[in-house]
């Protein structure tokens, strides 16, 4: 007799319908509680997202694993970020600017920086996907630490309280520019200081805004959260497609 996970990957191929097992898993009746497992995550048919190939201007890999769990074909299009060599996009934000503002603007010019580098190396014309994302409490942004110390006292800032995670998504395709934000709100346990220590040792929160990664050891501090997962880790896949689809591949301006 098949299992009920056999028959679900048989249904999910005859329809091409994505089917989520980390979710269904332990969800079934009799089963007990939901214990998500960590594969297969994603039975992903092409038909359904007829998607175009990309350059993706991020050296972020955990946008790279999560354009690859929707079966996009990218290209990585690196922008300068080592400071001491300097920078393709200056992320630094403008005095008074808003976080919503910030992370529209950063995500939008990365797109556009990355299409004048793609022109420049003469590179076949692609769409470009750009992403931006910030923490923030009220108005105060929270970059990625500079320090060991930096990192400490935004964990400190966030233990207890809710923030919010913005994530700003844009595309370019010669004059076509598309962007779409996502606003998550991500609630933290109160954390022991012995906590916080640990975990800045790990190493783990030092490249990532707020510092901290969802997808890491830092789930360990976060009972709830309202919004995209995908979108706190830093790539919203509900929006990305959106954008992607919106693209016209066969514009002739941007031959």
């Amino acid at each position: 007799m098949q299992s009920t996970e056999e028959m679900l990957i048989k249904l999910s191929r005859a329809i091409s319908v994505p089917i989520f097992f980390g979710e269904l898993r332990g969800a079934m009746k009799g089963s007990g509680p939901l214990h998500p497992q960590p594969a297969p995550l994603f039975i992903y048919h092409p038909i359904m997202f007829p998607l175009p190939a990309i350059y993706l201007a991020s050296q972020s890999p955990r946008r790279r694993e999560l354009l690859e769990q929707i079966g996009v074909q990218y290209t990585v299009l690196s922008l300068r970020e080592d400071s001491s060599r300097g920078v393709d996009v200056d992320e630094r934000a403008l005095p008074g600017e808003a976080p919503l503002a910030y992370v529209q603007r950063v995500a939008r010019l990365k797109a556009s920086v990355a299409w004048a580098i793609l022109l420049a190396r003469k590179l076949e014309r692609r769409p470009v996907l750009a992403a931006d994302t910030t923490v923030c409490i009220g108005d105060r942004i929270l970059g990625k630490p500079t320090d060991a110390a930096d990192a400490v006292a935004m964990l400190r800032l966030l233990s207890g309280r809710e923030h919010r995670v913005l994530t700003c998504v844009a595309v370019r395709l010669g004059d076509q520019r598309h962007a779409l934000l996502s606003e998550n709100t991500v609630r933290f346990r109160a954390l022991e200081e012995e906590e916080i220590e640990r975990y800045v040792q790990s190493g783990e929160p030092m490249d990532k805004a707020g510092a901290y990664a969802i997808q890491g050891r830092a789930q360990a501090f976060i009972p709830s959260m309202v919004g995209s997962y995908s979108g706190v880790m830093g790539l919203p896949l509900c929006e990305t497609v959106d954008l992607l689809q919106r693209i016209d591949s066969r514009d002739p301006a941007a031959r």
